[in-house]
C-alpha cells in the first residue's frame, strides 16, 4: 500500500517536472519578447490614470467608513495605505524593473 502511494507521487512529479522543462523557453518573454507589451501599458495606465485614482478613493472611503464603524482608526489608516500603493506602484515596478535590465 505505501510502496503504491509513493508511486503514485513519483508520477505525478515527474509529469510536473517535466510540464516545467516544456515551460522554460516562455522565460525569455519576460526580458525580450513584446508580446505583453500592450497589456503591460494598459494596465499601467489603468493604475497611473482614473480608474487607479477611483479605486484609492474607494480604498480611502472603505477604510474611514470601517474606522467609524468600528470606531477605530487603523482602518483609515490601511485605507490610505492601500490608495498609495496602488498610486504608486506602477513607477515603483518600473524603477525596479528598469534597473534589472
Amino acid at each position: 500500500m505505501q510502496f503504491a502511494m509513493n508511486r503514485a507521487i513519483d508520477t505525478k512529479a515527474l509529469i510536473v517536472g517535466g510540464l516545467l522543462l516544456l515551460l522554460t523557453g516562455f522565460a525569455l518573454a519576460g526580458t525580450t519578447g513584446t508580446e505583453f507589451q500592450i497589456f503591460y501599458q494598459l494596465v499601467t495606465d489603468w493604475m497611473g490614470g482614473y480608474l487607479g485614482r477611483g479605486l484609492a478613493l474607494l480604498a480611502v472611503l472603505v477604510g474611514v467608513g470601517t474606522g467609524i464603524f468600528r470606531g477605530s482608526l487603523m482602518f483609515a489608516l490601511i485605507g490610505i495605505g492601500v490608495a498609495m500603493v496602488l498610486f504608486v506602484a506602477p513607477n515603483v515596478i518600473n524603477g525596479i524593473l528598469g534597473a534589472a535590465i
